[in-house]
């Protein structure tokens, strides 16, 4: 049985959801963690989080957060700890602020582009991503960069113009309807769920990238556009647009 300790109220061990039994499996790990500590002396431990983050609240989240910079902290020299999430909140609060050496820490982001996942090594913290708006960016440029289809190209670029007029308080149809068939390649096919190999949209990486550079041309955001992906900044500070015809997939210039 599970009893509140500030309530009082008693529950059979069945009745706990997911995130509670996640939350007391996890607890109950730590303290395990220190019975080994206290047991062993002079051994190394080799620590191992996959992805503690699931089916949990907000409140749980960051306790656990909370729990494992603590345990990162206390951790001795020889120790050896992996965390494993695709959670970029819980991995941005968990890598901040962390003081150790900086050549102790090893952060690799583990890229998948729906065939295969390369392994990208962080050499440093400031090579580290530090948003998840951030990361969006990353995302689309490696896909752009890899073999993926250029299709999976088109939901992070929905996000990332999802975010960012949100943020700036501009609406998102104007944002895209600047630039001729813009709305309809971010925000229609974006939501497919046809194999990643299909063609979707008959469009090549460089013309879906040449729209999304006039999306923040025409709404003089080019800057912007250039700090997340500065390989844009030759098409972007041309004075040539580029408009795509929807039907044939032409790149004109205009």
């Amino acid at each position: 049985m599970v009893k509140d300790i500030y309530t009082g109220e008693i529950r059979d061990i069945t009745l706990l959801s997911t995130g509670e039994k996640n939350i007391i499996a996890f607890l109950y790990f730590l303290e395990k963690l220190n019975e080994v500590k206290d047991g062993i002396s002079n051994k190394p431990r080799l620590i191992v989080f996959d992805d503690p983050m699931n089916s949990n609240d907000d409140n749980m989240q960051y306790l656990i957060i909370e729990e494992i910079v603590r345990l990162i902290k206390s951790l001795n020299q020889d120790d050896r700890f992996v965390l494993l999430t695709h959670n970029n909140h819980f991995y941005m609060n968990v890598t901040y602020g962390f003081k150790r050496k900086e050549k102790e820490i090893k952060r690799i982001h583990f890229n998948k582009n729906g065939q295969s996942t390369t392994f990208i090594f962080i050499p440093n913290s400031d090579k580290d991503i530090k948003t998840s708006y951030e990361s969006l960016w990353m995302e689309l440029k490696f896909i752009y960069d890899s073999d993926a289809s250029a299709d999976m190209m088109l939901n992070p670029i929905r996000r990332i113009i999802e975010t960012f007029t949100k943020f700036n308080g501009l609406n998102q149809s104007e944002f895209c309807s600047k630039v001729s068939g813009a709305k309809k390649l971010f925000d229609v096919n974006s939501h497919s769920i046809d194999d990643l190999e299909a063609d979707l949209n008959g469009k090549t990486k460089d013309e879906i990238k040449e729209v999304l550079i006039n999306c923040f041309k025409e709404n003089n955001y080019v800057d912007h556009l250039i700090k997340y992906w500065p390989e844009c900044e030759p098409l972007a500070k041309t004075n040539i647009s580029f408009m795509v015809n929807m039907e044939s997939s032409t790149v004109l210039n205009s």
